[in-house]
């Protein structure tokens, strides 16, 4: 679990954080300017960001949690802790911004305490994550064979990744060259254009030797036409929204 932990400049400021570390074991990243919140959050995956409203201007906090949405399944989404004197959100959030808010300046014993009950949660929702991708991942399976897609091919690798950001994210599918494939780029370490060609070449060869009348069967395509529209955004889009339902079904 890696933190971030930004408060004013002062001595009362820089002794919570001391003790954060020293008393309680906790690993901090510990900054006192508003810019440096900026470049943490560029470089580095925090679980938590405790951050003193008084660094920020309105619209900051909102902008931080855009930045630190995470688009991959599975990952918990950054938690933040804002200090505040005031109380007052109307200033620095939106109506619906998803913080947990308290005054400040708040002790090292209360954060440490907080800091406790929000890995606790964030345990829970990892749990709740590797068990729903378990129960997908034996449904995509499954589907990918019905299709007829090639188990062990990068391209059928990068399809099941897709499958998986798609359930997590449904917009990318408006965005699949800007979005979807740079994120499973990002995932594998390759180039977005890369994913694309290998996921390009793995549907055109299911859709030219695999199982014909399920492929029918599943984009709804009448026995006169053929696969020629069927675009790789459709493909993957098709499949998520029947891993998708079909776990639901599961879990009901």
């Amino acid at each position: 679990m890696h933190i971030l932990l930004a408060l004013e400049d002062t001595g009362e400021s820089r002794a919570i954080a001391d003790k954060l570390v020293a008393t309680h074991g906790l690993r901090l990243d510990t900054v006192f300017c508003r810019d440096d919140v900026f470049k943490c959050i560029n470089d580095i995956y925090y679980s938590i960001i405790i951050a003193d409203d008084s660094l920020f201007y309105s619209g900051d906090i909102t902008r931080i949690i855009r930045k630190v949405r995470t688009d991959q399944p599975y990952v918990p989404e950054t938690e933040i802790i804002l200090l505040s004197k005031s109380l007052t959100k109307s200033v620095l959030l939106g109506d619906d911004e998803p913080v947990f808010m308290f005054r400040s300046p708040a002790s090292a014993e209360f954060l440490f305490a907080m800091i406790g009950k929000i890995r606790e949660l964030q345990l829970y929702r990892l749990k709740e994550a590797a068990r729903r991708r378990e129960s997908a991942d034996e449904i995509i399976s499954a589907l990918f064979n019905s299709v007829g897609l090639k188990p062990c091919t990068a391209g059928t690798k990068y399809i099941r990744e897709a499958v998986h950001l798609l359930m997590h994210n449904p917009e990318m599918s408006d965005s699949v060259t800007k979005q979807l494939y740079p994120a499973i780029a990002k995932l594998n370490g390759i180039s977005a254009g890369a994913v694309e060609r290998q996921t390009r070449r793995e549907i055109s060869e299911c859709l030219a030797h695999g199982d014909i009348d399920f492929i029918r069967a599943v984009f709804g395509i009448g026995q006169d036409r053929d696969f020629s529209h069927i675009t790789s955004a459709r493909f993957v889009s098709c499949l998520s929204s029947i891993v998708s339902a079909r776990t639901e079904l599961k879990e009901l």
